[in-house]
């Protein structure tokens, strides 16, 4: 993070590796199952470094997992087939692929070349205007909760950041406030229905216009969990829409807050809303 001068850099990788750990459609199966050639515009060289990696983690499944990643992955076969093949009902094979799935997608992450390739953890452009930084920032959010197997609260993904602001970087790795955040944007993300989801990015534009850049970089990640903070104890205490704004808005707020601080950590907070 080359954010607020005033904390620690944070690098923002924990918000690249949780994309789909089982979900049918991911990243992760469309660079298993994509043909040579047909879906990146990278040379073989480029691409090299991926293809050895991809090689590496299959030859260090077990005999059963790789059975499976390729009758899967490679073959396509649909689940009533490959139950047939190991003997099993086909609820039980869904279950054990799965599982499958979850170490290989495990491996594959521990993998720098295709981390970097399937994440987003860094601005995938270089944008020249505040709108554009804020668009990219949910689009990581949304990339986020379309593939994360995340079941926590709010209040289970707020205490790491809680305890940064009272006890510092020093005892507190910055990580754990990127991913706490990170877990509170997708679940406020999955509460909110499409309508919304399109009208977030006009919400931050107009929020930036009326407020500038000062307002946060006073106080940094720190000040935006502060914010956070209070949104997630209004929706705790609150029995249906609050009198002054509905759970909607602050759902919508949290998800702007880690815009935010991925706008911060990518230091493309300050460019100007055009």
């Amino acid at each position: 993070m080359k954010s607020s001068k005033r904390e620690i850099p944070s690098d923002m990788q924990v918000w690249g590796w949780k994309v789909a750990q089982h979900a049918p459609e991911n990243n992760l199966q469309q660079l298993m199952e994509e043909a040579p050639g047909t879906g990146s515009t990278e040379s073989l060289q480029q691409t090299a470094p991926t293809r050895e990696a991809v090689r590496r983690v299959i030859e260090n499944l077990t005999p059963f997992d790789r059975f499976m990643v390729e009758a899967s992955h490679f073959e396509r076969l649909p689940i009533r087939d490959i139950a047939a093949r190991i003997g099993v009902e086909k609820s039980q094979a869904q279950r054990l692929l799965t599982r499958v799935n979850n170490r290989l997608a495990t491996a594959l992450l521990d993998q720098p070349a295709i981390s970097r390739k399937v994440t987003m953890q860094e601005a995938i452009t270089d944008p020249e205007d505040w709108r554009t930084a804020a668009e990219e920032a949910l689009i990581v959010i949304e990339q986020n909760a379309a593939f994360s197997p995340l079941h926590k609260t709010f209040e289970e993904s707020m205490q790491p950041c809680i305890d940064y602001v009272h006890r510092g970087w020093r005892e507190v790795p910055i990580t754990l406030v990127d991913e706490g955040i990170l877990d509170i944007a997708i679940t406020a993300w999955l509460g909110l229905n499409e309508d919304a989801h399109n009208r977030m990015l006009d919400l931050l534009c107009d929020r930036q216009a009326k407020y500038g850049p000062n307002n946060i970089l006073k106080f940094g990640t720190k000040g935006i969990i502060i914010r956070m903070s209070d949104k997630i104890e209004r929706i705790a205490t609150a029995s249906g829409d609050f009198t002054d704004e509905t759970t909607e808005d602050a759902y919508m707020d949290l998800v702007g807050y880690a815009a935010i601080h991925w706008m911060l950590a990518n230091d493309i907070f300050e460019l100007p809303l055009l």
